[in-house]
């Protein structure tokens, strides 16, 4: 559980959307979403998850900037179990079909 916390405190954003590229997204039906909490329970990140061939595009659940990663980094930031969720450590994961 450390190692995959220790990778969204050091996530970077790998490039930014275009405003021409910003009509592809759906966040209405993201691919993931992510959601850590701390440990009295306030959310410290929550964010929706679209992908393309060229990366992953996040975005705050509220709104605002769409910004990439590389895909390599999905395989580091979402665990392969749909739905992963660790109570205790305020982590949760959904993934696609959840």
């Amino acid at each position: 559980m450390a190692t995959l916390l220790n990778e969204y405190r050091d996530l970077r954003a790998a490039g930014f959307a275009r405003p021409a590229q910003q009509d592809s997204f759906d966040f209405r039906r993201p691919d993931a979403a992510v959601r850590l909490l701390s440990a009295s329970q306030r959310v410290l990140l929550n964010v929706l998850v679209d992908s393309a061939t060229e990366g992953l595009w996040l975005r705050a659940d509220s709104g605002g900037p769409v910004y990439r990663l590389d895909a390599w980094m999905g395989s580091r930031l979402f665990p392969a179990e749909s739905g992963f969720v660790v109570q205790g450590s305020g982590f949760r994961v959904r993934g696609s079909g959840a």
